[in-house]
């Protein structure tokens, strides 16, 4: 996964991302907003799945944790991708339309406001962060 965030990165990139919007078109503009996004949208749900595969790792092959604990890890890795899957829908789903997001263009109706994009954001950072200080214990 982190590597189709690369190449959708990558093809961003090559349609204009890191140039000046006023020398793009409408086109160029709206592709390359479009591949940067998608992109950003997997790497962050591969930070997520790189959770689940770590707790995996540590239950079967390092560690023998009681049920409890194992339960407890399995459980957080979940909610982990869980969280970065909402967040991801968040991002899109921020303002109505959608396509607003692509094109400047479309005035959106409605975004919901920054600061809880950004409340969000810690929230699931912080959250998927546990498992890390969670499993060193």
């Amino acid at each position: 996964m982190a590597w189709s965030s690369t190449a959708f990165s990558i093809l961003g990139v090559r349609s204009g991302t890191g140039t000046r919007l006023a020398i793009l078109t409408k086109e160029e503009e709206s592709s390359a907003i479009l591949w940067t996004t998608v992109g950003l949208y997997l790497g962050i749900l591969s930070s997520g799945i790189t959770k689940l595969a770590v707790v995996s790792f540590l239950s079967t092959r390092i560690f023998t944790f009681d049920r409890k604990h194992n339960i407890f890890l399995w459980f957080l890795a979940t909610l982990c991708l869980l969280s970065q899957l909402v967040y991801v829908l968040v991002l899109f789903g921020r303002c109505t339309p959608a396509g607003s997001l692509l094109d400047f263009d479309i005035m959106p109706d409605r975004c919901f406001p920054v600061w809880f994009s950004v409340i969000y954001t810690i929230y699931a950072g912080g959250e998927c962060h546990a498992i890390v200080r969670i499993s060193d214990v």
